[in-house]
C-alpha cells in the first residue's frame, strides 16, 4: 500500500515554499500576498495538529476511564 504525506507535512512544505521561495522573487505587492498566504497555510496547519493533539488526548482519557472500570 502507497503512503501518502501527512496534511500537516504538506501544508508545512507549501508555507516554507510560499515563504522561502516564491516572497523574495516576486515584485512587492506579490511578495506580500503570498507571505499572507503563506500564514494563512500555517494557521489551518497548527489548527489540524492541535485537533489531532486533543483527539489523542481525548483516546487517552477514554481508555483510562475504561480501565479504571
Amino acid at each position: 500500500m502507497r503512503e501518502y504525506p501527512a496534511a500537516e507535512d504538506l501544508l508545512g512544505a507549501v508555507a516554507r515554499f510560499l515563504k522561502e521561495e516564491a516572497a523574495p522573487n516576486l515584485p512587492p505587492r506579490e511578495s506580500f500576498d503570498a507571505r499572507v498566504a503563506a500564514n494563512a497555510v500555517e494557521m489551518v496547519r497548527r489548527q489540524i495538529m492541535a485537533g489531532a493533539e486533543r483527539e489523542a488526548e481525548r483516546q487517552r482519557m477514554t481508555e483510562e476511564r475504561q480501565a479504571v472500570l
